[in-house]
Parts: C-alpha cells; sequence; structure tokens
C-alpha cells in the first residue's frame, strides 16, 4: 500500500495538527477513478469522422474543438478582483453537452463543415465516457474505504455519461454531485458546499476532497475549508499558477486508505 506524502510547507514549518471525526470523503471522478487521459481525444476524433463520414481530417477538427472547448472551461468560473471564485449565473449555466455541441458548431463553420453531425458526435462522447475504466487501484480502495466512512463523488460532469460511467462499473455511493445538478462547476464553492450539505457537515473539516487536478480539487474544496488530497498519478511538479498547495498527496487511492484509517489529517 502506498504511503501519502506530507506536502512541505513553503515556510519549512508545519501549520498545527487538528485532529477530527471524519464523517464524508468527497471524490472526483474521472481522473481520479477512472481514466481521463487527453489522448484519448485523438482515437474519438477520428472515430467521429469515420463513422459519421465528416469530410475533414480529424485533427483539424480536434484542434478547432478544443480551442473553444477550452474557451468554455476558462469563462464558467474565474476569480474576482478581491480572490473569490465567481461564476455565471445557475440560469445561464450551461452543461457539457450544451457547451461541446456549441464547440462542434463553431469548429465547423471555420472548417466550412455542415454541423449537422454535430448532435451524433456528442452521443459518441457520452458513450465514450460511460466506458472510461477503472484505476486498478479503485476497486480495493473503495471497498476499504466504505468500512470507515461514507462516500461521495463530487464532479465536473452532466448527470446522463457520470451516472452511466457508474452503472458500466456497478458503483454505488452514497451521494452523487456534479455539476450540471448543482448548475456550477469546480472549484466555484457551492458545488463542494453542496456536498456538506448533503452529508449534514457544518465542520468543513470533517470532511476529505479527493482530485487530480490542482485548481478545481485542490484549491476549489480548501476555499470552503474542506482538507485536499491531490492524487498525482503521474509524478507531476505541482503548477506554479496555484497559490495552495495539497495538504497530503498519494500516487494512488490505496494511499487514500491510509489517510482515512489514520483518522488525523495534518493541515500544513
Amino acid at each position: 500500500m502506498t504511503s501519502p506524502q506530507r506536502i512541505p510547507h513553503e515556510d519549512g514549518g508545519s501549520r498545527r495538527r487538528s485532529r477530527f471525526r471524519l464523517r464524508a470523503v468527497l471524490l472526483d471522478a474521472y481522473g481520479t477513478l477512472f481514466h481521463f487521459e487527453p489522448e484519448r481525444l485523438s482515437v474519438l476524433f477520428r472515430s467521429i469522422v469515420e463513422q459519421l463520414n465528416v469530410p475533414v481530417d480529424s485533427e483539424p477538427l480536434l484542434q478547432h474543438w478544443r480551442a473553444h472547448e477550452t474557451a468554455f472551461r476558462q469563462s464558467r468560473v474565474w476569480l474576482t478582483d478581491d480572490g473569490q471564485w465567481d461564476a455565471p449565473p445557475p440560469d445561464q449555466f450551461s452543461p457539457y453537452r450544451d457547451a461541446w455541441l456549441h464547440a462542434f458548431e463553431l469548429a465547423s463553420a471555420e472548417l466550412n463543415l455542415d454541423p449537422a453531425y454535430a448532435p451524433a458526435a456528442i452521443d459518441m462522447f457520452y458513450q465514450d465516457l460511460k466506458g472510461r475504466e477503472m484505476y486498478r487501484d479503485v476497486a480495493p480502495a473503495l471497498e476499504a474505504l466504505r468500512a470507515r466512512v461514507p462516500i461521495a463523488i463530487v464532479s465536473n460532469a452532466d448527470h446522463e455519461y457520470l451516472h452511466g460511467t457508474l452503472r458500466t462499473h456497478n458503483l454505488s455511493f452514497d451521494h452523487v454531485i456534479h455539476s450540471e445538478g448543482t448548475r456550477v462547476y469546480k472549484p466555484h464553492p457551492r458545488i463542494f458546499e453542496a456536498a456538506l450539505d448533503a452529508f449534514g457537515i457544518n465542520d468543513p473539516s470533517q470532511a476529505i476532497y479527493v482530485g487530480d487536478t490542482p485548481k478545481e480539487d485542490i484549491q476549489g474544496p480548501q476555499g470552503v475549508g474542506i482538507p485536499a488530497v491531490w492524487v498525482n498519478r503521474t509524478g507531476a511538479d505541482w503548477p506554479q499558477d496555484v497559490p495552495t498547495t495539497p495538504d497530503y498527496e498519494v500516487t494512488n487511492l490505496l494511499g487514500l486508505v491510509d489517510i482515512v484509517a489514520s483518522k488525523t489529517l495534518s493541515a500544513l
């Protein structure tokens, strides 16, 4: 079993250790439980072009689509001048299906393509996501976690494909919180507060959030007081543009089991 790594504080010291009764483990989905490697998109776009008879090479379509999808991700949540996360109001929320469809429409216009294929392409996206494989450590880690504490999914995802992925792997959780349901994306505090509310938790330190993306999965939950564990499967360096650091870093979810079993999280 992989031992969790303590992340050194910038000043070389450590903050006060706090002991608490852990009441929930909150888990990111894609990239944490399920494979979500970026190169998978190249394979998917080749399938879209071939199966839907789109008259263009797959790589230019992917490049144009990715530019618009990236712009969407960058605009859905932002920091205000006083350092608070903000987002469009709930009635202007766009789920992934709508955002991805719009990206296909814009990419098609730039490539002089008829966008009639786009809805079917989104269906292929959904099917691909529903079939994403679990990392090998996930099944034994979830079994060990369930024996100790309630667990939940907190994911930037649409309801349909997220629940489809869970059904594919016959997985159940005490709660499944997603961006489409809360009408906001991580790292906005509202999605994490919804998870705390689902468990009736008033003290955020009684939960742990676990994920692979520094801004969404570490900076986000820490902003509402939830300790955060970074799942760094690839040995990546911590990005310099994210001002916080994880409370713990693990290379796989078996390291998380050690943290939960100890019932102590060092707030560094």
